[in-house]
């Protein structure tokens, strides 16, 4: 793994954007379940890709759907997320609820692209446990913005290696635009994840609305979405625009690391199928480009109603 980093690393001739992410469900005055992630990512400059030139290293080039792409570009993100119990408050376990756990985590993925169809592979590899550092995260931001300490941590999950792959596809299947510069698309969405912290399957749709702003095929900049997100984000040469953006996925989860590798006292029943839905809105200022994303679904658990509901905000600089 780190071999293949130094190797992407050294074959960057420029940067290309740069990103700050931030989920957290205090956005939406909530404090439980999917509390906090912070991620930070680096996309390669585009490369293209001809008969005689593939723009990504040799381990890559053959796989399906990136040689026959017209642009290229690989990415690295770093990643933490923390995920609580309903109450952090409480000091006894709930042992119907959600453990304490944190995951960090290295991305390394390439992507190739055309005007109409964007395909990603990628790398996961980290921690999950003390060794992840989420405790002291989560209790210096609750700090910072004034929210309640949380008392489970010394019960958290792990320590454990956490490793997998993941492929993605995303396909424009409509596509509008007016003479004044505005554009709307609609794109399908769909992937696997195959891990040991969550593997699954999903697929969903994808609809965007903007003025002035090149659609990008998957603006999903939360959980553990991919570097593929900041694709598309700086295509339009206008230096301004704004766009609209909601989604609605489906997801089979296979396997979670969370019930699964939670103590025998624990009485946790798990969803196979879950729904989410997003909703945002974008805003660039010429290399600068800022999301706000609202994002919920239902419950992981067969006993609990509530699911997952936080926002986002990312910021990508190009320079």
């Amino acid at each position: 793994m780190l071999g293949l980093l130094g190797c992407l690393l050294f074959t960057a001739t420029q940067a290309a954007t740069l990103s700050f992410s931030i989920d957290n469900d205090f956005f939406l005055g909530l404090d439980k379940h999917y509390t906090n992630g912070l991620k930070l990512a680096y996309l390669s400059d585009t490369r293209p890709n001809t008969a005689s030139q593939c723009g990504l290293p040799a381990l890559f080039c053959h796989l399906p759907g990136l040689v026959s792409s017209q642009r290229q570009a690989w990415s690295v993100s770093i990643q933490q997320i923390m995920v609580t119990p309903s109450d952090i408050t409480r000091t006894e376990v709930d042992h119907d609820d959600l453990p304490y756990a944190g995951f960090s985590h290295l991305d390394l993925g390439v992507h190739a692209w055309n005007d109409r169809v964007l395909t990603g592979y990628g790398l996961r590899l980290g921690v999950v446990g003390s060794l992840s550092g989420a405790e002291m995260s989560q209790k210096f931001i609750h700090k910072m913005i004034g929210s309640k300490q949380p008392e489970g941590w010394d019960r958290q999950l792990g320590n454990d290696v956490i490793g997998g792959i993941y492929a993605f596809q995303s396909r424009q299947m409509l596509r509008h635009e007016t003479a004044n510069h505005y554009r709307s698309t609609l794109h399908w969405v769909y992937g696997v994840d195959a891990n040991n912290f969550n593997a699954a399957i999903r697929t969903g749709a994808l609809v965007q609305w903007g003025h002035r702003l090149h659609p990008m095929f998957v603006p999903d900049f939360t959980g553990l979405s991919t570097g593929g997100a900041m694709i598309g984000a700086f295509d339009n040469p206008s230096r301004t625009g704004w766009s609209l953006f909601g989604g609605l996925f489906g997801e089979y989860n296979a396997y979670s690391y969370l019930t699964q590798r939670a103590p025998s006292a624990y009485q946790l029943n798990e969803r196979r199928w879950v729904a989410n839905a997003m909703i945002g809105v974008a805003r660039r200022w010429d290399r600068l480009h800022a999301f706000f994303t609202l994002r919920t679904g239902t419950s992981l658990l067969e006993n609990r109603n509530a699911g997952l509901t936080f926002g986002n905000v990312t910021l990508l600089w190009q320079f």
